[in-house]
């Protein structure tokens, strides 16, 4: 099934190379199959095509972290954040990023924040179980 998807993101983007949604899709199932490498390229050509859009900036940093360079997610993250402000997106993924490369205090201060800032949200729950699990 994922092969399936990744040949029609691929002829999607052959097709419409300038729409970043595609380049963003075809980034994810490259992710899910394993292939970093494709991933990263087509989460780059999707945030060129759209530099002023978090949420390709938020996918190619997410993916850095995953596949083991979280000190490149957190060079992005800086960058993003100098465009957008600090948003809760950036800094949950901010944590996450510093929890891999060691950074715990950092990171546990970070979230903090977060959980102050929005108690409720979803995904700052689901970060609090996960640093749970983690022992932090």
């Amino acid at each position: 099934m994922l092969e399936r998807a990744r040949t029609a993101a691929e002829d999607g983007v052959i097709i419409s190379p300038g729409k970043p949604e595609g380049w963003l899709l075809l980034g994810r199932i490259a992710r899910k199959q394993g292939d970093d490498v494709a991933a990263l390229a087509a989460m780059n050509n999707a945030v060129e095509l759209a530099p002023d859009r978090l949420v390709p900036r938020l996918a190619r940093a997410e993916l850095l972290a995953i596949a083991g360079q979280p000190q490149a997610a957190l060079d992005a993250l800086d960058l993003d954040e100098r465009i957008f402000g600090q948003t809760l997106p950036i800094s949950l993924l901010r944590v996450q990023s510093l929890v891999a490369i060691g950074r715990h205090d950092d990171a546990i201060a970070l979230f903090k924040k977060c959980q102050q800032e929005a108690p409720k949200n979803q995904k700052v729950r689901r970060m609090a179980t996960l640093l749970e699990r983690a022992g932090l």
